[in-house]
Order: structure tokens, then C-alpha cells, then sequence
């Protein structure tokens, strides 16, 4: 009596794929929800270090700097960039480095107008162009229109989730006017 080779069916090979499709749908589910609650305390920090560079860069070089930041428009997502500016009476501003993307699902708002240390509801998302600007001493002003030097003294800026959530996440940017030291305030 000879014993045959047997492989698998038709059918076992089906029960194997159908399982092994449900459990790579769940980590697919469990991995994308993780990075999406990391993606606005990433961007929140990336913020705070860019305007920390701006800030050393001014004092360093002995140059205005500024974070500019650059409104949502149909199709485009907002961004900031860090730059400096080429001579003291110059309008040519150079990049200190690479544009940073705001993430898809997040907002980065304005408070402008002296909302500094409220809780003042920002106005989300940006609606223009605008930046942090820092002189060679550290001072930081906001600018409305995006040229430096700006007008108030200090910056506050937010980001928060655009899910529409009942509660939605928010972090909070200070931009202390004198000194130009940001700070990262959670959950505000």
C-alpha cells in the first residue's frame, strides 16, 4: 500500500487568506489610528523647534529672521518656512530650510490681535499670509501681512484637530515678545 502526497485544498487555502486579510486590516487600523494621534503633538514640537531656529539664527547672524506662515488655499495645505533676511534694508529673504507641511487633518490658527496669554478661540485656519518675526537682539513681533518688523509685540499661535470633534486637541504656541522664547502649552 502506497501512500499518496497530499497538498492543501481549494478551500483550506481560502480560509487561510480570508484570515490572515482580517488580521492585516486590523493592525493596518490599530497602526494608522496610533500615527494619527502623534501626527499633532509632532507638528505642534516641529513648530516650536523651527521657531527656535529662527530665534538662534537672528542672534547668530546678527539678522531679522522670521517663521513665515503660509494660509490653507484651495488644494494646497498651509505650511511654514523658516527664512532670513538678505541686508537690513532689504526685501529678499532666503530660506534657512526645508518648508514644513501642516498634516492633513490639522489646522494651524491665528491669535493675533493680542489674545497672548487667553484662551481666546484662534481664528482656524490662517485666512493670510503672516510670520513671527525676530530681530538680531531676540525680540519677536507678529506680523499681519508677513514682513518684518510686525506690529505686536509677542505671538500666539494654535494648532488643533480640523476632525470636528466635540473636543477637539489643541496646542498652543507663546512667543515671548522681549526674549522670543516659544513654548509649547498642551491641551489648552
Amino acid at each position: 500500500m502506497t501512500r499518496r502526497a497530499r497538498g492543501f485544498t481549494l478551500v483550506e487555502m481560502m480560509v487561510v487568506v480570508a484570515i490572515m486579510s482580517v488580521v492585516t486590516v486590523m493592525a493596518v487600523r490599530v497602526y494608522s489610528r496610533g500615527a494619527r494621534a502623534e501626527r499633532l503633538p509632532g507638528t505642534a514640537r516641529d513648530l516650536v523647534a523651527h521657531l527656535h531656529e529662527a530665534r538662534h539664527a537672528a542672534l547668530s547672524l546678527g539678522q531679522v529672521t522670521r517663521v513665515r506662515f503660509n494660509p490653507q488655499n484651495p488644494g494646497v495645505r498651509p505650511s511654514f518656512i523658516v527664512e532670513r533676511l538678505d541686508a537690513p534694508n532689504s526685501t529678499n529673504w532666503f530660506p534657512l530650510g526645508p518648508r514644513v507641511q501642516i498634516p492633513t487633518g490639522a489646522q494651524l490658527c491665528d491669535l493675533l490681535g493680542g489674545a497672548i496669554l487667553t484662551t481666546a478661540a484662534p481664528s482656524c485656519p490662517f485666512t493670510a499670509t503672516s510670520a513671527v518675526c525676530f530681530q538680531p537682539t531676540g525680540r519677536a513681533t507678529m506680523s499681519a501681512d508677513g514682513n518684518c518688523p510686525g506690529a505686536t509685540a509677542g505671538a500666539t499661535l494654535a494648532l488643533q484637530d480640523e476632525d470636528g470633534h466635540n473636543n477637539p486637541r489643541r496646542y498652543k504656541v507663546l512667543i515671548w515678545g522681549l526674549t522670543g522664547l516659544p513654548k509649547l502649552v498642551d491641551q489648552w
